[in-house]
């Protein structure tokens, strides 16, 4: 127990004061003894020993009356725990906390609706109530789930008119790392002169109980942050108001990807929704489908805690970026039923085929195997790929300009001016396949290709064919963007066999995509400059192996060739991760803005490169689209990214009693779930404590009748 004004207590030598009346009384009577009182000793002796007693009875409830009056006007309160070093001297000495800082979480769970109104409504209601208990005082507000923005301090008025414009947002929150801002911004508020903090805040937490919002407040962060808030004479109180709700059944879309590499105009492709249901309830024909074509949805049972992928037609109808929406109508929080998906459609690759074969056509070449895998249907738009044959004594290297990707099949050897043509196409980020065969010299491949830095274009250092012996693929990199098509099959290795290949030395900056039973590379790929190498260790016809023959070739060359055409534009981001987008031609630098607003300039970068114009964007911690729009060559350009939303964040699982107890323990908070119209009665005893002075002053009141009534009934006389 403490007092706000504990000088008063020194008043509680009025307790005495009835005891001096009481003796002061006495004194104005004496004692005569005479003679005829031996006759009354006897009954009188009792009756003594009961008026004392009674007196005494009255002495002590008016003395007791007396010291608790005393003790009320000190103001007596039971302190409420706090975080800082200092803190229950300060409130005691009349220095309560004189500044707030409110953590708002804004993450996809306060989307909600719980009897018609969303819990971030009811926590921007609480978070008013706050501000308004806080008037005229320093506050900041730090937003959950949008990214982490620096914090300041501010006042009661702005902060309102921010607050009134707020939606929640469909990102994650993070609690640990909204707690941990709020301790550096106290610890960069400094101290007063004389010593003492410049700031004593209390800290608000306002959060819905979702596991996935605490998932990085772990025992071990959690002792870090107590000791930080207990050495730090700034921090008072931390109060987590916590927003009423439970598990909720949701069905959400999860994840979302193109299920081919290139996508063409007009030519139909797929798109693979991943559909989860979080719920503990079975779910049976949840419809997922593509913008508000559910005509062509698909449906799908979902057991509790089970996902499914569904496969969506799609038929792209303009080159660029499409954004496509997923949309299911499951249960949940509407959100988590729509997930958009940024869509690069482009141009056929072009692709120059150089073939050093000797052999007439239909002996089973490599460059035909190649050519038809790049044309099964002979139509460039369907295909993806516009291919340009040459044989090698034709090739001058001016052919180059022409093509995104070279495939050099089979070739004994270059030229001088070829190797230049090739090394320059490569810095200048063209991609170069090599597939060398029976006609290629080991020797003149390691003279002519193998050199220092950014002059090799051979990976590796190759060694004569192994002569006899077969082998077999044993094994791949399925991260690897080239064996994107082999993921999620139960056997990715192909039957093939493979009866001669090249064996060879690995560079340091070589890196190995897939390999033989022997562990000998089957595939190596190495970066120069801007471009990309890719080496084949085994000829692509099918005298050197069977490959050719196996359904794996045709989407491998394919996929290989998609890779050596560079990377594709980054158009689909996780929150946080910058946004970056080139333009041919000359921009206006003023002109640039995203979703039609100007960017912040701390957020925004832009790189000349020649003609060409990189421009880099970092606030990207909402998901939601961001369109970017800029003046090139006085016409007006844009590319469109989407920033998903976090899966993680449709599981709205909250966490159970035993795990909440323990992050009261473990961060020292209290928790407050209010229920009334008003929380300012509720946060003031949060605040300060107990006040005890209304107890203090019924007991003297409770002490005074009952002393009047004692003295009443002990001072009668009956007639």
């Amino acid at each position: 127990m403490s007092f706000h004004l504990p000088m008063v207590l020194a008043a509680t030598v009025a307790a005495i004061v009835p005891l001096v009346l009481h003796w002061l009384n006495r004194s104005a009577y004496q004692s005569i003894e005479w003679g005829a009182m031996m006759f009354l000793e006897h009954g009188g002796r009792r009756r003594q020993h009961v008026a004392h007693l009674k007196m005494a009875t009255l002495l002590l409830l008016r003395m007791v009356v007396m010291a608790l009056l005393a003790a009320a006007l000190a103001g007596p309160f039971v302190a409420a725990p706090t975080l800082g070093r200092g803190g229950a001297s300060a409130l005691s000495a009349g220095r309560g906390p004189n500044a707030a800082i409110i953590l708002l979480d804004r993450s996809g769970s306060m989307n909600v609706e719980e009897n018609g109104r969303s819990r971030f409504d009811a926590a921007r209601d609480w978070a008013g109530q706050i501000l308004a208990l806080h008037k005229g005082e320093p506050i900041s507000l730090i937003t959950l789930g949008d990214g982490p923005k620096a914090a300041a301090w501010s006042n009661e008025a702005e902060l309102s008119r921010r607050l009134a414009d707020m939606k929640p947002t469909s990102g994650l929150a993070d609690v640990a790392r909204g707690l941990d801002r709020a301790l550096e911004l106290l610890e960069q508020s400094g101290v007063q002169p004389g010593g003492g903090p410049a700031l004593r805040a209390d800290i608000y937490l306002i959060s819905d109980r979702q596991a996935a919002s605490w998932a990085t407040a772990d025992a071990s962060w959690a002792l870090q942050w107590r000791k930080r808030a207990s050495e730090l004479a700034a921090a008072s109180h931390l109060l987590v108001m916590s927003v009423p709700g439970g598990a909720v059944d949701d069905v959400c879309i999860e994840d979302m990807e193109p299920a081919h590499a290139w996508c063409g105009v007009d030519q139909a492709t797929e798109v693979l929704v991943r559909v989860c249901n979080h719920g503990d309830s079975q779910r049976q024909a949840v419809a997922v489908f593509l913008g508000d074509n559910r005509r062509k949805a698909a449906l799908v049972n979902l057991a509790p805690g089970a996902a499914a992928t569904v496969r969506l037609p799609l038929i792209p109808s303009a080159l660029g970026t499409q954004v496509v929406t997923a949309e299911t109508d499951g249960p949940g929080p509407a959100f988590a039923h729509r997930r958009d998906l940024a869509l690069t459609v482009a141009e056929p690759i072009r692709v120059l085929l150089v073939s050093g074969d000797q052999r007439q056509a239909g002996q089973r070449r490599s460059e035909e195997f190649i050519r038809l895998a790049l044309g099964p249907h002979n139509l460039p738009r369907r295909d993806g790929f516009v291919v340009e044959d040459i044989a090698v004594e034709d090739f001058s290297g001016e052919e180059l300009g022409r093509c995104q990707v070279a495939i050099l099949a089979n070739l004994a050897s270059l030229a001088p001016s070829q190797r230049r043509a090739l090394r320059q196409f490569i810095y200048d980020g063209g991609g170069v396949f090599l597939a060398p065969g029976d006609q290629s010299g080991v020797h003149d491949y390691n003279r002519d290709l193998l050199g220092e830095g950014a002059d090799s274009i051979l990976p590796v250092e190759l060694a004569p064919p192994n002569a006899g012996a077969t082998t077999a693929l044993a094994s791949f990199d399925l991260n690897h963007p080239i064996f994107q098509f082999l993921r999620g099959r139960p056997d990715p290795v192909p039957p093939a066999t493979v009866r001669q290949y090249f064996p060879c030395k690995v560079m340091g900056r070589a890196q190995v995509l897939a390999r033989y039973a022997g562990e000998m590379p089957f595939l190596v790929t190495a970066a120069t400059g801007r471009g990309r190498v890719l080496l084949v260790t085994t000829s692509l016809d099918a005298d050197s192996s069977s490959l050719p023959l196996t359904a794996f070739f045709v989407p491998f060359i394919q996929s290989a060739v998609r890779y050596l055409s560079g990377p594709a534009p980054l158009r689909n981001l996780e929150p946080g991760d910058p946004l970056v987008a080139a333009f041919e031609g000359v921009l206006d630098q003023s002109s640039i803005v995203i979703n039609d607003r100007p960017p912040a300039p701390a957020s925004l970068s832009v790189t000349p490169l020649g003609r060409r114009t990189e421009i880099g964007y970092t606030d990207t911690f909402v998901p939601g689209r961001y369109v970017l729009r800029a003046r090139v060559d006085e016409q007006w350009r844009q590319t469109v990214f989407v920033v998903q939303w976090p899966a993680r964040e449709a599981d709205l699982r909250p966490l159970n009693a035993k795990q909440w107890r323990s992050l009261e323990d473990a961060l020292g908070f209290q928790t407050l779930e209010p229920s009334g119209a008003s929380l300012a009665p509720t946060i003031r005893a949060m605040r300060y404590g107990r006040e005890l002075w209304p107890a203090f002053i019924g007991a003297v009141m409770l002490l005074a009748v009952l002393e009047f009534l004692a003295a009443r009934a002990w001072s009668h006389r009956p007639d």
